[in-house]
């Protein structure tokens, strides 16, 4: 996948080839939503394709670490259910079944962002 090349022009609605208007089409309510000083950032075709690029890039790797996070989180659980309900269980088998119950807990809340009490956020 390649960005667009920097000489490609967009055409405005118009199809007058701009892609926005000029000082002297804009209205008050145009001048206004822009802030103080006037002036909006203008991004051509190659930029806003890295903006994309990037926020898109970003958005699945959040996924993907949720999905691996939780999926993880499930198996620490199980293993932990199996390790404490074990028939004729010791007493170590127990206490490393809560440890992963205890770690499986935490990282189903982690990934789908639960408040946990004991962890600060500052």
């Amino acid at each position: 996948m390649r960005p667009p090349l920097d000489e490609t022009t967009e055409t405005g609605s118009d199809g007058s080839g701009r892609a926005g208007g000029t000082a002297g089409d804009e209205t008050a309510g145009d001048a206004a939503g822009r802030g103080a000083s006037g002036d909006a950032p203008e991004y051509d075709a190659a930029d806003r394709y890295w903006v994309v690029r990037e926020a898109v890039e970003d958005a699945l790797m959040n996924v993907f670490w949720t999905l691996a996070l939780l999926g993880f989180g499930l198996a620490l659980l199980a293993g932990g259910a199996l390790a404490v309900l074990e028939n004729g269980g010791s007493r170590i088998s127990v206490l490393v079944g809560v440890a992963l119950v205890g770690l499986g807990v935490g990282n189903v809340a982690v990934a789908l962002d639960v408040r946990l009490p004991f962890v600060s956020a500052d």
